[in-house]
């Protein structure tokens, strides 16, 4: 009896770091791809400011806003600052699904805007970033202007829809 009982406790001991290690990492698939969930490379941080958006970014290239993947989306608010740039007011945690945060950012129009590139310069109306997070790539940064209506990030440009209706993926805003 002391035998099977040593037998047993040394295969969990053996078999148990095995299981953790699987455990940490699941592997799903969506309609994005297969991704895996787990904790990003390198943890998204907010810029302590950025400079206040007064031109309509110019789209240099079509294609997704951010890469599908992403593990964690935090996001940044920015309201009025010293001269021409503007500070980080609030952060609001990871969404609680980060993927449906890119396919909405994937999913809003593109293009350059028909209306022309100078943007409506509202004082108060506050600017995000949205810092997305990927298991083995660094963050990326999506820069978000209400006064130009727009999303940018790396060249691709995409056109708000619904301010309130982006915010809406963070349960609590700072």
């Amino acid at each position: 009896m002391a035998v099977h009982k040593a037998r047993r406790r040394l295969a969990l001991l053996l078999i148990a770091p095995l299981g953790a290690a699987v455990a940490a990492t699941v592997v799903s698939c969506s309609s994005d791809g297969p991704s895996v969930a787990g904790p990003p490379a390198v943890a998204p941080q907010c810029p302590g400011s950025v400079e206040t958006t007064t031109k309509r970014p110019a789209a240099s290239r079509s294609g997704d806003l951010v890469p599908a993947g992403v593990v964690e989306a935090l996001l940044c608010t920015y309201g009025p600052g010293d001269g021409g740039s503007l500070a980080l007011t609030g952060t609001a945690a990871a969404a609680d699904d980060p993927q449906a945060v890119a396919r909405y950012l994937n999913g809003l129009p593109g293009g350059n805007d028909p209306l022309g590139s100078m943007c409506v310069a509202m004082g108060g109306t506050a600017e995000y970033r949205i810092v997305v997070g990927y298991p083995t790539e660094d963050p990326a940064t999506v820069s978000v202007s209400t006064n130009c209506g727009t999303a940018a990030h790396n060249g691709v440009v995409r056109h708000l829809r619904n301010v309130p209706e982006l915010l809406g993926h963070w349960t609590t805003r700072g």
